[in-house]
């Protein structure tokens, strides 16, 4: 979760160098704006895991989760 848009603009691109497409989402707080960066679909858990690994390498909190199927 990011409060400044210059460090969700510099973690989105250091995903992006990694090939992993961030999609930004806005949560209201008490606080103000927040800002989660959140990779994937992915069609396995394994790729899931893969992919926060690397985000890991960089330093970033990660979280594997699955979707609820609708």
């Amino acid at each position: 979760m990011y409060a400044q848009s210059a460090n969700v603009d510099r973690a989105a691109k250091q995903l992006q160098a990694l090939k992993l497409n961030p999609l930004r989402q806005t949560i209201s707080s008490s606080k103000g704006d927040l800002t989660r960066l959140r990779i994937g679909p992915f069609d396995t858990r394994k790729q899931a895991e893969q992919a926060a690994a690397k985000a890991k390498k960089l330093r970033m909190d990660t979280t594997v989760f699955q979707q609820p199927k609708q």
